[in-house]
């Protein structure tokens, strides 16, 4: 008997997509919205979400958390240090509840 041990999509340690697993942030009006910290990428980088879209990520650096944006919306946060990553997305979240 052969046993076939080709990778299939979807085969964790065969998985590429270094967001598969990954729990997102719930909506910022969710009840416990702000009990829950920013979706982790490894320990020195989180990504930063507000509602359904990324804003950034934050990059673990000397002295604080480097915001780097990922759409030009959040561009005003680019090289802010903050504190810790939950700082970063609160900073997001006011940017997105700003109209327009």
């Amino acid at each position: 008997m052969t046993i076939d041990r080709t990778p299939r999509p979807g085969d964790r340690q065969h998985c590429n997509d270094r967001s598969a697993g990954r729990q997102r942030s719930p909506q910022p009006d969710a009840p416990g919205a702000a009990d829950v910290a920013p979706a982790a990428v490894n320990d020195d980088a989180y990504i930063i979400e507000t509602a359904d879209e990324a804003a950034g990520l934050v990059l673990r650096q000397r002295g604080g958390w480097r915001f780097v944006a990922s759409d030009a919306r959040y561009g005003a946060l680019e090289g802010r240090t903050f504190r810790d990553p939950a700082a970063a997305e609160r900073a997001a979240r006011e940017i997105a509840r700003r109209p327009g």
